[in-house]
């Protein structure tokens, strides 16, 4: 997905009011690591917190 279509699926998700979380970091690329030594170190513990607080309807959907 380019940086363009991430800021598409963004405003979509924004007008149909669902609950999300988006973040940009310099390092690191696209890819799914835990992000150790990195701007992303944490977005495992943020997103598992985020997941927990919309809970099993996502956020009441």
């Amino acid at each position: 997905m380019t940086i363009a279509a991430t800021y598409s699926r963004e405003k979509q998700l924004k007008e149909l009011r669902m609950p999300y979380i988006s973040r940009d970091y310099e390092t690191g690329g696209h890819g799914l690591e835990i992000g150790e030594d990195s701007d992303a170190e944490g977005w495992v513990d943020e997103a598992v917190s985020f997941w927990k607080s919309i809970g099993e309807d996502g956020g009441g959907r």
